[in-house]
């Protein structure tokens, strides 16, 4: 969870411009079809998406948990507070999501996990 409250804070940084809504919810399913569903102030993962043991993970774990945490996060911004006209604009939200969630977990993270690649 402190990851996505330093997302929320270096989007609001990154974008100049607060977060509208008072909480953000992360909720975790077990059994739901997608790795993360962004909805304005709840975004709904599948909890093996959301939750790891830090002691106990892989190094490409933590990384794609990073990367789906702060993608939707971002949504919070483009998709949720500014979105596309029609369904066609979808893979230019969803290209902007992955681009800002790789931006976030290299600069959040010292560039650390960005870096190594798992073998």
């Amino acid at each position: 969870m402190d990851l996505a409250a330093k997302g929320l804070q270096s989007f609001e940084g990154s974008f100049e411009l607060p977060y509208p809504l008072p909480k953000l919810d992360l909720i975790g399913v077990p059994e739901v079809s997608m790795g993360g569903m962004e909805n304005w102030g709840a975004i709904i993962f599948r909890t093996t998406n959301l939750l790891l043991d830090p002691e106990d993970s892989a190094l490409d774990t933590k990384q794609r948990i990073a990367e789906t945490i702060l993608h939707d996060i971002s949504h919070m911004w483009f998709g949720d507070l500014v979105t596309t006209r029609y369904w066609d604009g979808l893979s230019l939200k969803e290209g902007f999501a992955t681009l800002l969630s790789w931006y976030a977990v290299d600069k959040m993270l010292l560039g650390f996990l960005c870096r190594k690649h798992p073998s």
